[in-house]
């Protein structure tokens, strides 16, 4: 069976939290690592090789979604499922020309999170 190793981006500790426990809640996800901020998210990715799925909020401060996709693309790292997350539906065409994987709306629903990590392990 394959398993999900996420990383959550979000600069919203509650959100942050709440994208935590939702993962860590579906049978597939094995461990879940968190960072408060783009930067801090791409040190885990660059020393994390196993992580297979990276859920990122679109408007963190410092560096934003948008930001982090294209620092991914020019790490050669987008062949890693990206899934942007936002209040603003807006910003669905942004992460999508910006090379996200897919886009989940916030508020999360769980069931909809779900709908999410069964394409990526469709994928992996």
């Amino acid at each position: 069976m394959k398993t999900l190793i996420a990383l959550a981006i979000d600069s919203d500790e509650n959100s942050l939290n709440l994208l935590s426990e939702l993962l860590e809640g579906v049978k597939n996800t094995s461990e879940v690592f968190c960072a408060s901020n783009a930067l801090d998210g791409l040190r885990i990715l660059e020393s994390r090789f196993d992580i297979n799925v990276v859920f990122v909020d679109f408007n963190l401060p410092l560096m934003n979604g948008r930001e982090f996709l294209h620092n991914l693309a020019k790490r050669g790292m987008l062949n890693i499922p990206v899934i942007v997350t936002s209040t603003d539906e807006n910003a669905r065409g942004a992460a999508f020309r910006a090379g996200a994987f897919d886009f989940l709306a916030k508020p999360i629903n769980k069931a909809r999170l779900k709908e999410k990590i069964e394409r990526v392990l469709a994928q992996i």
